[in-house]
């Protein structure tokens, strides 16, 4: 799904060190590039939450293709309201509703799955991702503590998907020193990295739901991306090398789940 002509995280991440370090060029050029789901969820929270985050300009013209960047335009997230959906084509932008039980969600979710499925991913592969997918989705209203809905936005296609869903809420550092026993945390990187352990949580019960998470894009290739406050977390199973790394980026309310992945490495997929 990443080419050249996409405007990718990797530049999100170069431009707001630029802007951090009052470098210039100050804009951010989408001239000529696609816009990746990851980026678009990145890029929502970005332009929500710092105004001088600039964009030299947008398409003057509606593109006659979904790339993306219509869509992500027509949401107008959180402006929009939760219990909003544009979606085209197997890409889709959801404004998240208030809670889990609604039923605008749950139609949300069966059309995730169903969508994976038409796309080559297996039944049970499609039910592990769907339910990753909703812990995710959890994590933004048993944690964030924000009346500003969750984003998600996903796009599928034959045997990949990308998907995020990000809030701009407390963030994972504040909400595991509410539990006494996590107060000793004093960093965003300290926080996710003890966020990812199996059964961690500000609740007595329960966790964040990255078990999940990972279980479903174990045996995938691809790239998680995990970032709260200034901390970012990626595990990298693009080749039979598995990396993990993490690093510092200028600091961003909630926290975001970004997720690319195939059933096939990228050097053999038709």
């Amino acid at each position: 799904m990443v080419t050249s002509n996409y405007l990718t995280i990797d530049d999100l991440e170069t431009h707001q060190w630029r802007m951090e370090n009052r470098e210039s060029p100050s804009a951010l050029s989408w001239r000529g590039k696609k816009l990746t789901i990851p980026a678009a969820v990145e890029l929502a929270c970005l332009v929500e939450t710092k105004r001088e985050f600039a964009i030299d300009c947008w398409p003057s013209r509606e593109p006659t293709d979904c790339n993306n960047w219509r869509l992500f335009r027509r949401l107008g997230w959180p402006s929009c309201g939760p219990g909003q959906r544009i979606s085209e084509n197997n890409v889709g932008f959801i404004s998240m509703p208030a809670d889990s039980s609604d039923l605008f969600w749950t139609r949300c979710l069966r059309t995730f799955e169903r969508n994976l499925r038409s796309n080559g991913f297996p039944i049970g592969l499609a039910r592990g991702l769907t339910g990753a997918l909703g812990e995710m989705a959890d994590n933004v209203w048993q944690h964030s503590r924000t009346e500003t809905p969750g984003l998600m936005g996903y796009e599928i296609r034959n045997r990949q998907l990308a998907f995020g869903v990000a809030d701009l809420g407390m963030g994972v550092l504040e909400s595991l020193r509410t539990k006494s026993k996590h107060r000793h945390l004093t960093t965003s990187m300290d926080a996710l990295q003890t966020a990812i352990l199996p059964g961690v949580s500000r609740y007595d019960f329960g966790g964040y739901g990255f078990s999940t998470l990972f279980q479903a894009v174990a045996e995938l290739w691809g790239i998680t991306r995990l970032r709260s406050g200034e901390a970012a977390l990626v595990f990298d199973r693009q080749t039979e090398s598995r990396k993990r790394k993490h690093y510092y980026l200028p600091p961003l309310p909630g926290l975001q789940v970004l997720v690319s992945c195939r059933l096939k490495p990228s050097s053999t997929q038709p």
